[in-house]
């Protein structure tokens, strides 16, 4: 038997294996179980800081950026 068709049969094996244990058993046991969440399910909410986003850092300075990258390209 070639080094592929034992390969193939093997992967056989184990998928059949594993679908049967589920089958049998319900879930598998390395996996435990699985489920999709969200943090918010939980009752975690992203923290709430004070902190003000208006001022000096409220709009991103396009031409600042342009020349920092311009002189960078020269050095």
């Amino acid at each position: 038997m070639s080094s592929r068709a034992a390969l193939a049969s093997v992967s056989v094996f184990t998928a059949g294996t594993i679908a049967w244990y589920t089958h049998l058993y319900g879930n598998l046991p390395f996996l435990g179980e699985v489920h999709a969440s969200h943090l918010s399910d939980e009752g975690l909410h992203p923290p709430a800081y004070p902190w003000s986003h208006k001022g000096v850092l409220d709009t991103f300075d396009h031409a600042r950026y342009e020349e920092h990258t311009a002189h960078a390209r020269h050095i």
